[in-house]
């Protein structure tokens, strides 16, 4: 009897054991203590410090690289149009009706078999901004000509807004030209925004040729050196936005300006810590 009872003892004591056993490890499978929790917060957090930086700056280069690589066909695509042409286009389109303006003086070389009195009347129809616009004429020249000399501007509307681009000496992503509520159309980059349509001018793609160095288009001016000479004296100059969205005054190179331009081989911000 005393040995049936002691045995019993026992065998309630190794259960009761077993049983807290079992307790603890289902307490420990049921999730973790809150030092545990913050342990591992501390270290994912400092994980993404360490690796934030150089996804986000890898991003952004990627990004510049790619809105370079736009200016620079668009630089292409112009000198083409002057390979063509003799010249290259001006990108003041105002006066065309004074034979004394840039854009008569090429449009009556570029096109001697035209009717170069009709030149105000067509501009007008095509959509071309006859107020300075170097938005605008980069659009309007690159868009192409009609095929036929004699009518160069012929259904000149459809090539600027991106519905015919077969003559165009620059395919356009027409998804980013954008027409304002005047009708001028101009050409917008890939902005965080994502919003070209209805734009007043102030971000898009921009054309300055040397004839128009000395013209400010709203507040925004071609680039100077630091001697006061233009970048791209004999030639052109095109701009784009930075990853900013926004094109600012021009003029002197910054260590802040994030813009894009032909003449810097990358963003104006690179140009200048190159030269300083």
């Amino acid at each position: 009897m005393w040995q049936q009872r002691q045995i019993k003892m026992v065998g309630q004591i190794e259960g009761e054991t077993l049983a807290a056993g079992e307790a603890t490890a289902a307490d420990r499978a049921g999730g973790f203590t809150l030092t545990e929790v913050l342990v591992v917060t501390v270290i994912i957090g400092i994980l993404i410090a360490l690796v934030s930086g150089p996804v986000f700056s890898a991003l952004d280069g990627a990004k510049e690289f790619a809105s370079y690589s736009e200016a620079a066909k668009l630089k292409i695509a112009m000198e083409q149009l002057k390979s063509q042409y003799g010249a290259n286009p001006p990108s003041d389109l105002t006066n065309p009706g004074t034979a004394s303006s840039a854009v008569y003086k090429f449009v009556a070389r570029a096109f001697p078999r035209y009717d170069i009195t009709q030149l105000e009347s067509d501009l007008t129809t095509a959509g071309a901004n006859t107020v300075f616009d170097p938005g605008n004429a980069l659009v309007f020249w690159l868009a192409g000509f009609s095929g036929d000399p004699s009518n160069p501007f012929l259904n000149h509307a459809n090539r600027m807004n991106g519905t015919d681009s077969s003559a165009a000496f620059y395919e356009f992503d027409a998804d980013r030209l954008g027409t304002d509520g005047n009708g001028v159309v101009r050409y917008y980059p890939a902005l965080p925004s994502g919003e070209y349509s209805g734009e007043d001018g102030t971000r898009s793609f921009l054309y300055f040729d040397r004839s128009a160095y000395g013209t400010s288009y709203g507040s925004f001016s071609a680039y100077q050196n630091a001697g006061g000479g233009f970048y791209s004296p004999q030639s052109f100059q095109v701009i784009q936005a930075g990853l900013d969205g926004t094109l600012g005054n021009g003029g002197s190179l910054s260590s802040e300006d994030d813009n894009v331009a032909s003449f810097a081989g990358g963003t104006v911000r690179d140009l200048f810590d190159k030269n300083n």
